[in-house]
């Protein structure tokens, strides 16, 4: 071997106990004598790495991170506009054509016409999006797809039929590919988005998923800018260099950081061998609609996530036990239970503690279906119209979960299909039959929660849920669920046995269990004692919480911490939203109001956003502005309880009891099971002096709550002051 060169080599134990070696080399003659950032590029690392590199970019999955984003060009894009193709949308119209040998998009809607010149593709198979340069540097990227497989285009969000005017619309904020998808599909990708002009400046090494994203740390200043410019040079590769072997858990933390629905915590910094935790935060359940109470994929979740909550996950499982990083093929087929059966298996003599499990007697059933693993706890889910994908959580089906709150189940999804002719095969029937071959106290335990999450989600809040998460959080052995039960815990903070379990979960080892319990007990006044001390936690998820939570006990370090956060997150409507917030904390009015109108211009049409910003604006003391902001919510959602809870709520802080007490009541005829309503409605009836409507409200909130002591005292205060004795 030449002695320029040194050779590494990065050595993995496979389940069934064979050595892996995966040869690595570092060319340091070609580091010296090649100049400028190219050293770091895909076509520079294939003259040592030939067999790699045609894995990567000529196996059908490793395409997928090679061509992950791509110029477009003739070889792969002429039969997507050649020959032309039109296609009809609701009321809008798509034209796909070449003219001159460049490509060419009409889009017609409203009358007006449209024609737009791709730079960019997204995606390989089962679908290809085009990216079209937009204003203040962003591309915008085309939800009408084109299907290689079958030569056709289709709408990604099907029938949503999504308006020009609002955010998710592809000429709208939810589109821009600098946002939402270029870190994830490029090399060494950085938004650099300035907001004081609301523009992008982005750079990038290449375009895809090279070599140097899992294997070199890359400068900023080695990238290129989106608008063309010099090479860099020698001058510029000051800092610039191959990564260090990471551990296998960090390893699996360079997946997540693209294969995770989930929120960056700084300016695209994270590199190999970095946490997670020091630059992501994860999407989990306590947020509804995203995941279904049992922690099954609803929307689209990229995996990480739902992977962090099963129990593969805690017992040490990563990507690479079953993916090869560079061809993406499985260890093992999954279609016939081997790759589960290389820890399952008898043979695997349970690898990290995972019990051995008999095929047949386990499913009770046979080739004949119902029998592989992926098919009961990898649910298959289709996002974007054609992209079918595995759930990674690793759930039990529950066909009692499907009956309680309508969470789907492998079970009854199989035997809808195969049972047409058995009508005796109910829900019912197959609840029995689960029951007699599965149930567990694991399993009654995982459907004790998602119960509980199911009735956060509902906003049925009282002491026995409260009592419920509680009860389940203290039991929970996954971090990234004990952390979701405790943020479902934050309404009842001010509660003696939730304020002791937050402040123990201060030193949990998990960040994500850390940084739950700081949102808890931020939310009290007089907790910055407590919480000063996670201001120096070794996790920047916890600091940036924590900083949030109290920045006027913030140094110089934690500021700077909290304003990349807070400032790189500001080009969404919830990022401005969270941007007003911090300037209403700090007494910076103006920027909270003008941060609030930006996250409302962003999204015209949603009546969250509205109510989010008249509660941000009412805290600027700008009264006036937060009474139109709920009068706009209010017409564009008057079916939304939310709109008109909050509105009363601001109402009474103005001594405007009337609009107080109409706006309790109008929340109440769209949620007449929400307690907190009908106590609030009883506490403005009685200010107003009308004693029996605040008896018939405050008797509704203890009927639905009769544990609740503050209920009770209040409707005891309300008969003694009434001037009539009340039945």
């Amino acid at each position: 071997m030449n002695s320029a060169r040194k050779c590494l080599c990065i050595c993995d134990v496979s389940v069934l106990g064979k050595l892996k070696c995966i040869p690595l080399f570092l060319c340091a003659a070609s580091f010296a004598q090649d100049s400028g950032v190219d050293i770091f590029k895909s076509a520079n690392c294939e003259s040592c790495h030939t067999q790699v590199l045609s894995v990567c970019k000529g196996t059908p999955k490793g395409k997928h991170h090679f061509y992950a984003n791509r110029e477009i060009s003739a070889e792969f894009d002429d039969t997507a506009f050649e020959p032309a193709q039109s296609v009809k949308y609701f009321d809008e119209e798509y034209k796909f054509y070449k003219d001159a040998g460049v490509f060419k998009i009409d889009y017609i809607q409203g009358g007006r016409t449209a024609t737009y010149a791709p730079d960019m593709v997204i995606g390989v198979t089962p679908l290809r999006q085009f990216l079209i340069k937009g204003q203040r540097g962003m591309w915008q990227t085309l939800s009408m797809a084109f299907d290689p497989n079958k030569k056709e285009f289709f709408e990604v969000f099907g029938d949503e039929n999504r308006r020009p005017d609002e955010w998710g619309h592809w000429t709208q904020r939810g589109m821009v590919w600098n946002t939402s998808c270029a870190y994830c599909h490029m090399t060494h990708f950085k938004k650099n988005y300035d907001v004081k002009t609301d523009s992008f400046k982005s750079l990038w090494l290449e375009q895809g998923i090279k070599c140097a994203q899992c294997h070199a740390e890359v400068p900023e200043q080695c990238l290129k800018p989106q608008e063309g410019g010099k090479k860099q040079k020698d001058a510029a590769m000051q800092g610039a260099k191959f990564a260090k072997r990471p551990s296998p858990a960090a390893r699996m933390d360079s997946c997540a950081s693209c294969h995770s629905r989930r929120e960056q915590l700084t300016n695209d910094s994270f590199k190999v061998g970095n946490s997670y935790f020091d630059h992501f935060r994860p999407t989990l359940p306590d947020v509804a609609g995203i995941y279904r109470p049992d922690g099954q994929v609803m929307q689209e979740d990229f995996m990480f996530g739902s992977f962090m909550m099963c129990r593969q996950y805690l017992a040490g499982i990563t990507c690479a036990n079953c993916h090869d990083p560079h061809s993406l093929r499985l260890a093992a087929p999954a279609e016939t239970n081997r790759l589960c059966l290389n820890c399952h298996a008898p043979a695997a003599k349970n690898f990290k503690g995972a019990p051995t499990i008999d095929v047949k007697a386990h499913t009770r059933h046979d080739e004949r279906g119902g029998d592989k693993c992926i098919e009961c706890h990898m649910p298959k889910t289709v996002y974007m119209g054609r992209d079918s994908r595995f759930d990674h959580g690793f759930t039990s089906p529950d066909p009692h979960l499907t009956k309680l709150i309508g969470v789907p189940n492998a079970c009854t999804s199989c035997h809808a299909k195969i049972d047409k002719d058995k009508p005796e095969r109910t829900l019912d029937w197959m609840i029995s039959k689960f029951d007699e071959r599965h149930s567990t106290d694991r399993l009654k335990r995982k459907r004790e929660r998602a119960l509980a999450v199911q009735d956060s989600y509902d906003n049925k809040l009282g002491i026995a849920h409260k009592d419920a998460l509680l009860k389940l959080a203290k039991s929970e052995e996954i971090a990234a669920w004990k952390s979701v039960l405790l943020n479902l815990l934050a309404p009842y903070a001010a509660e003696e046995d939730v304020l002791q379990y937050a402040a123990l979960s201060l030193k949990d080892p998990s960040p994500l269990v850390r940084s739950a319990a700081v949102k808890v007990l931020g939310q009290l006044q007089g907790a910055d004692s407590v919480l000063k001390p996670m201001l120096k936690d070794p996790s920047r998820l916890v600091r940036l919480d924590a900083s949030y939570a109290m920045p006027s006990q913030c140094d110089a370090a934690n500021k700077a911490e909290l304003l990349e956060y807070l400032d790189f997150n500001a080009d969404s409507p919830l990022g401005a939203l969270r941007r007003a917030d911090y300037a209403v904390k700090i007494d910076n009015f103006e920027d909270a109001a003008s941060f609030a109108a930006s996250a409302v211009g962003m999204d015209k049409t949603s009546a969250e956003l509205r109510i989010e910003s008249a509660i941000i604006l009412f805290r600027a003391g700008k009264a006036d502005e937060a009474k139109k902001a709920f009068a706009q919510a209010q017409k564009l959602a008057p079916q939304n309880m939310r709109a008109f809870y909050a509105a009363g709520l601001f109402y009474a802080e103005i001594k405007d009891l009337k609009s107080c007490a109409a706006n309790f009541k109008r929340a109440l005829e769209i949620d007449p099971q929400f307690s907190r309503g009908w106590y609030n409605l009883a506490i403005a009836y009685l200010q107003l002096g009308d004693f029996e409507s605040a008896a018939n409200a405050i008797a509704k909130a203890a009927e639905l709550e009769p544990r609740n002591a503050e209920y009770k005292q209040a409707q005891n205060y309300i008969l003694s002051q009434s001037p009539h004795p009340l039945r």
